[in-house]
């Protein structure tokens, strides 16, 4: 965030001035769109001929789509950044009974990235307490543990190449590993960093887990099992995960730690900080 003066300021003048740059009407960030120059990024602010391969965006009579042969960039109106808008609430003096102040915004409600100011025609509120400025008592404090279980191929199935793998994550760091098939059973344990599951649990709250992403599968299908306890489970198809949101980070994830497991491929593992455990 960049807090613009006057142009007859001067910094540390006095109190006041601090609070008009402060003030909403004065907070500005860099347009991300011409990048603070105020020119149109498609004809680079000439009106008239945009840069080659984008012939297109001229219109008949010459002008720049974009701009219209004005050469401002028409994202910020030419100023080179933007300002707030909307009106945000004002900032939280004390909390209702039972929460505390929001620990990201410290009751202001506004965004900590973009202090409140927008990038479009609403004020940004605090994602953490949505613009309320306080959270509930027990906000942050330690969860229950959870348990991420996914599970990979069947140990007699010809199509299964790995057998039937079985990867076990607790949010405290703890995994367990298992791959069974041909008569074989291997199994590691150890510890990975809790950040990765916790952030593998927070990746799957964006889908709509445990509802059921796939209710048919075609013969020959990949299918893998995705178990969170306490949340519920799911059956989907490894392929078809990759192409959801969410699904594809997890299931794509899991199966690189599977593989690296099965494989000992220590530098992958290295990713997750693992601590093999006899």
């Amino acid at each position: 965030m960049t807090y613009l003066a006057d142009e007859d300021g001067e910094d540390g003048e006095d109190d006041t001035l601090e609070a008009a740059m402060r003030a909403p009407a004065a907070r500005t960030v860099p347009c991300r769109t011409c990048g603070r120059t105020g020119t149109c990024a498609t004809c680079g602010g000439t009106g008239i001929s945009p840069p080659p391969g984008l012939r297109a965006a001229v219109p008949t009579d010459g002008r720049c789509r974009s701009c219209q042969g004005g050469g401002g960039c028409n994202q910020c109106d030419g100023q080179g950044c933007w300002h707030p808008v909307g009106s945000p609430r004002p900032a939280r003096e004390r909390t209702d009974p039972g929460f505390a102040p929001c620990p990201e915004c410290h009751g202001t409600r506004r965004c900590t990235v973009c202090e409140g100011t927008a990038f479009d025609d609403e004020a940004l509120p605090c994602s953490t307490c949505v613009g309320e400025g306080q959270v509930a008592a027990t906000h942050g404090a330690s969860p229950a543990m959870r348990t991420i279980t996914f599970e990979q191929g069947h140990p007699t199935a010809p199509d299964a190449p790995w057998g039937q793998q079985i990867l076990t994550l607790t949010t405290d760091g703890t995994l367990g590993y298992r791959q069974q098939g041909r008569g074989e059973v291997h199994s590691s344990h150890g510890r990975v960093d809790p950040a990765r599951i916790e952030a593998l649990l927070a990746t799957l709250a964006r889908t709509g887990f445990p509802a059921a992403p796939q209710r048919t599968f075609p013969p020959g299908a990949s299918v893998t099992t995705l178990a969170v306890e306490p949340g519920g489970r799911v059956v989907i198809d490894y392929f078809v995960a990759l192409e959801l949101d969410g699904y594809r980070e997890v299931i794509r994830a899991l199966g690189d730690l599977n593989t690296a497991l099965r494989n000992r491929d220590d530098a992958s593992l290295a990713a997750w900080c693992f601590e093999r455990r006899v």
